[in-house]
C-alpha cells in the first residue's frame, strides 16, 4: 500500500516523461485507491488544474480496466431494481475527477429526502417542479454534447445536462419515493412518461419539466400520429437507455478530441451490451414462438400476397387478438398467427394473418420511423430483432 505522504513528491514527477518514472508514479497512484482523492483535497497545497488533468491521463486505462471488469458483472445482473442506476454509477465513476468524494446514490438519497421534508405525500407534478424548477435542474444549451452532461453527478453539480441525464434523474429519484416514472425514446428528444389515472402524461425534462399529452404531442407531428403514439407508449428497457447514454458520450468524446483514448473504449462496452442483448433476444424469442410454428419472426421482410407492400415483422401473436384504432385488421375465423407489420416508406402499421402475407424476394431495408425502435441491425436480408416488447396495451 503507498503511503499517503508520499503524495507531494508523485505530484512533481507528473510530468516526468522517463518511462521507469512514469511507470513508477502510476503504480504509487493506482495503490493509493479510494484514498487518492480525499488523500488530494486535505492537502495543504491542493494540485493544479494541470495536475488533476495528468493524473487523470495516467491512471485512465486502470479506469478502463475497472469498468471493463464491473461492466461484465453488469451486464448479467437481469432483473436487479437498481440496474440503471447501478450502470450510471459505474459511468460517473469513470467519468468522475480524481478529487471526487460523493457517490451518485448518496446525492440521490439527500435529494429525494430533502423533497420528502415538503411534501410528505409524494407524487409526480410536485417532484417534476422540485427537481426543474425549485433545484434549478435545466437542459444544457451551450456545448451540448460535453462529456459532463452525460455525467449524472456533474448534472448535479453544473445543474444542467442532457435530456436523457435529466430524465434518468428523475427516474432514480422517483424510485426512491415509491413513484412510477418512466423513460419515453422519443427520437432525437428522450422523455419521461407517467400515469395519471386513465391519461398518459410525458414530461420534457429538458425544458423545465414541461408536461405534454399525447393528442398535444401528435398534434405537433400529425402525419407520423400513429407512430409517436406508438413510442409513446412503449417501454424503455434499462439496456436501451444505457445504450442511448453511451452512445451520447462516444459522440461527446469525439467531438472533444478523444475519440480514440475514451470514445474507442466506450463503443467497445456498447458493443458489449449489445451482443448481450442480441444473444438474450434470440433464446427468448426462440422459447417464446417454436410451439406455434409460424410461417414469418420478427426481423423477417414480407409482403401483402396482393399487393406490392413490403414491410417487416415487428411482432405477432399465436392468433387473433383485435385490431387497434387505427390498425387495417380484417378478422378471420381460421386459427393462424397474426403479424404486426412495419410498412416501407411510410408510418402505416398493418395487423394481419400470417395467409395475407408471403416472404419479400428484395431483401433491402425496409423504411419506417420505428425500424430504430424495434431493431438492433439489418444483415443477409434480415432485421436483428431487439429486445424491446411490442405494447400490448
Amino acid at each position: 500500500m503507498a503511503p499517503v505522504e508520499q503524495l507531494p513528491h508523485l505530484l512533481r514527477l507528473l510530468d516526468d516523461d522517463t518511462p521507469a518514472v512514469r511507470k513508477a508514479v502510476v503504480e504509487h497512484l493506482e495503490a493509493l485507491g479510494d484514498r487518492l482523492g480525499p488523500a488530494l483535497d486535505s492537502m495543504p497545497e491542493p494540485p493544479a488544474e494541470g495536475q488533476l488533468e495528468l493524473i487523470g491521463q495516467l491512471l485512465l486505462p486502470a479506469k478502463q480496466r475497472r469498468l471493463e471488469e464491473k461492466w461484465e458483472a453488469w451486464l448479467r445482473s437481469e432483473g436487479n431494481p437498481r440496474r440503471l442506476e447501478k450502470a450510471m454509477e459505474l459511468l460517473s465513476d469513470f467519468l468522475g475527477s480524481p478529487l471526487r468524494r460523493r457517490r451518485l446514490g448518496e446525492a440521490l438519497d439527500r435529494l429525494a429526502a430533502e423533497y420528502r421534508l415538503n411534501e410528505p405525500q409524494p407524487e409526480v407534478r410536485s417532484l417534476v417542479s422540485f427537481l426543474f424548477l425549485a433545484k434549478g435542474l435545466r437542459g444544457a444549451q451551450v456545448d451540448y454534447y460535453r462529456p459532463e452532461n452525460s455525467d449524472l453527478l456533474q448534472v448535479l453539480e453544473r445543474r444542467q445536462g442532457l435530456p436523457i441525464s435529466l430524465v434518468i434523474l428523475l427516474l432514480l429519484v422517483a424510485r426512491r419515493l415509491d413513484l412510477k416514472v418512466e423513460g419515453c425514446n422519443f427520437p432525437g428528444h428522450f422523455l419521461a412518461r407517467f400515469q395519471e389515472g386513465k391519461e398518459l402524461v410525458l414530461i420534457d425534462c429538458f425544458h423545465e419539466g414541461r408536461f405534454l399529452d399525447l393528442q398535444e404531442l401528435t398534434q405537433l407531428y400529425p402525419k407520423s400520429s400513429q407512430t409517436i403514439r406508438t413510442i409513446a407508449r412503449l417501454a424503455t428497457p434499462t439496456e436501451a437507455i444505457v445504450a442511448r447514454v453511451l452512445r451520447n458520450l462516444i459522440r461527446a468524446f469525439q467531438q472533444v478530441g478523444q475519440a480514440e483514448s475514451q470514445g474507442a473504449f466506450l463503443e467497445s462496452l456498447l458493443r458489449k451490451l449489445e451482443g448481450h442483448q442480441r444473444r438474450w433476444e434470440r433464446n427468448h424469442q426462440k422459447a417464446q414462438w417454436q410451439a406455434i410454428h409460424p410461417l414469418f419472426w420478427p426481423g423477417s421482410l414480407v409482403r401483402l400476397a396482393e399487393s406490392d407492400r413490403r414491410g417487416v415483422v415487428v411482432d405477432l401473436d399465436p392468433e387473433f387478438k383485435g385490431p387497434r384504432p387505427g390498425r387495417d385488421a380484417a378478422v378471420t375465423t381460421s386459427k393462424q398467427p397474426w403479424y404486426h407489420v412495419l410498412i416501407d416508406d411510410g408510418t402505416t402499421i398493418q395487423y394481419l394473418p400470417e395467409e395475407s402475407w408471403q416472404a419479400d424476394s428484395l431483401r433491402t431495408p425496409i423504411r419506417h420511423p420505428l425500424i430504430p425502435y424495434f431493431f438492433s441491425g439489418f444483415e443477409g436480408g434480415r432485421y436483428q430483432r431487439n429486445g424491446l416488447a411490442w405494447p400490448r396495451d
